[in-house]
């Protein structure tokens, strides 16, 4: 699975970033193809964890991110549309439509435990390598 389809995915959904050790959570509502990414409703924390700031809104530089974090049910949904999306292009083109698809092409894809004591879903995160 390829990162930006699965951020493509994420837009208007929870999302937890990490950049030089600060934390950014908050919803995704745009990123681009250098994986810049924009968030709204946003809870910063500095680096050692004890001061917070609240944000409008922020926009993360891809380069910066050191990984992020959506939520579980994203990942399987992603999977699974483009399972049919690429069932229906065989379908109409053959078995072979001249294009090597590799399923984690980029991307490290990991499920993540919840941290006891916090109230979230379960997620997933993204390691940008």
């Amino acid at each position: 699975m390829l990162p930006l389809s699965l951020l493509n995915a994420a837009q208007n959904k929870p999302m937890w970033s990490s950049k030089n050790g600060e934390t950014f959570n908050g919803h995704l509502v745009n990123c681009d193809n250098f994986m810049n990414i924009t968030l709204r409703e946003v809870y910063q924390t500095n680096t050692d964890g004890d001061r917070f700031w609240k944000l409008k809104e922020c926009y993360i530089r891809g380069s910066t991110i050191k990984y992020l974090r959506v939520p579980d049910t994203l990942l399987d949904a992603v999977k699974e549309e483009q399972n049919r999306a690429r069932d229906a292009g065989r379908g109409a083109r053959g078995a072979y439509d001249g294009v090597h698809h590799r399923e984690d092409a980029g991307v490290a894809v990991g499920r993540c435990a919840v941290a006891e004591g916090v109230a979230e879903a379960p997620s997933v995160s993204i390691w940008i390598c």
